[in-house]
């Protein structure tokens, strides 16, 4: 009896998880295009790190609210064949997160945006951009 609950629990759980990743495709389309459903969906002050001037050490400082500006995450299908600025796009999908992450061709670009899932909604919880 333990056995099959154990079995339905794994199940529930794997549905829910696939369900939130599908949820994220609709999330982030939703998210690039409507400014006011975006500053919905970020947990602030959020989490923000950059290297410092020199590049000797991380800085990690909290963005408010009214400092955002809209972020759009559509990868762009140049980008990657782009004379300047190159870079490509790469999602990571884990348990109840991704991280999507933008890293520069032949430049310093090196970008990755946090995605958690809580309370049944995608939140952007951390912005880390260590370009140089």
């Amino acid at each position: 009896m333990i056995d099959s609950i154990k079995k339905v629990d794994s199940v529930i759980s794997k549905n829910c998880i696939d369900t939130a990743y599908n949820d994220f495709d609709k999330f982030i389309n939703k998210f690039n295009s409507d400014s006011l459903f975006q500053l919905g969906r970020i947990k602030f002050p959020l989490i923000y790190q950059h290297n410092d001037d020199m590049g000797d050490s991380l800085i990690i400082e909290y963005i408010k609210r009214t400092n955002w500006t809209h972020l759009d995450l559509k990868y762009d299908s140049v980008a990657y064949y782009r004379e300047y600025d190159r870079y490509e796009q790469k999602i990571e999908k884990y348990n109840d997160s991704v991280i999507i992450n933008l890293t520069g061709i032949d430049n310093g670009i090196q970008i990755s945006y946090h995605f958690n899932f809580f309370d049944k909604n995608w939140y952007l919880v951390h912005y880390k951009d260590l370009s140089f």
